[in-house]
C-alpha cells in the first residue's frame, strides 16, 4: 500500500483510537501487502463505510475524508454519480435515533453540497443540482 493511501485512511478512521484499530484491521491489515490500493478502492472502502458501518463516527469521518478529498477519489462522472446514489440512500433513510440520526443526516448534507460545489454540478450536471436545491 502506498504512504499516501495509508496516511489517508489513518486520517480518515483518526477521530478515535477504536476507529483507527478498526481502519488498520479491516482495510490495511487485510490486503497483500504487495498490492497497492488505488483511489477507486479506497472510495469504494469509504462507500462502504458509509453505508454499512454501525458506528456514527466512523461513517461521519468517511463522509469528512470524502468531502475534503473527493477530487482526489472521484475521477469521473460515473464514480460521482455512484457517491451521489450512496447520499441519496442515507438521506432517504428516516431518523430513528439510533442507526440515523439529525447530525449523521446534516453531514451528509453538508458532504453533497461540498461535491456539488467541487464538481460544478451548477453547469456539468444542472439536473442533478436543482433536484437536490428542491
Amino acid at each position: 500500500m502506498s504512504d499516501w493511501t495509508y496516511e489517508m485512511l489513518r486520517y480518515a478512521f483518526s477521530w478515535n483510537e477504536e476507529s483507527a484499530d478498526k481502519a488498520l484491521k479491516y482495510v490495511v491489515s487485510s490486503r497483500n501487502s504487495n498490492e497497492n490500493m488505488s483511489e477507486s478502492q479506497l472510495l469504494d472502502i469509504l462507500l462502504l463505510t458509509i453505508l454499512t458501518e454501525k458506528d456514527e463516527v466512523e461513517k461521519t469521518s468517511a463522509l469528512v475524508f470524502l468531502e475534503e478529498h473527493g477530487a482526489s477519489l472521484v475521477f469521473d462522472y460515473a464514480r460521482l454519480h455512484k457517491v451521489y446514489f450512496v447520499l441519496d440512500n442515507i438521506l432517504g433513510v428516516a431518523v430513528d435515533g439510533q442507526s440515523m440520526t439529525y447530525s449523521l443526516k446534516a453531514q451528509v448534507l453538508v458532504t453533497y453540497t461540498a461535491l456539488l460545489i467541487q464538481f460544478n454540478c451548477f453547469e456539468a450536471d444542472r439536473t442533478r443540482f436543482e433536484g437536490f436545491v428542491d
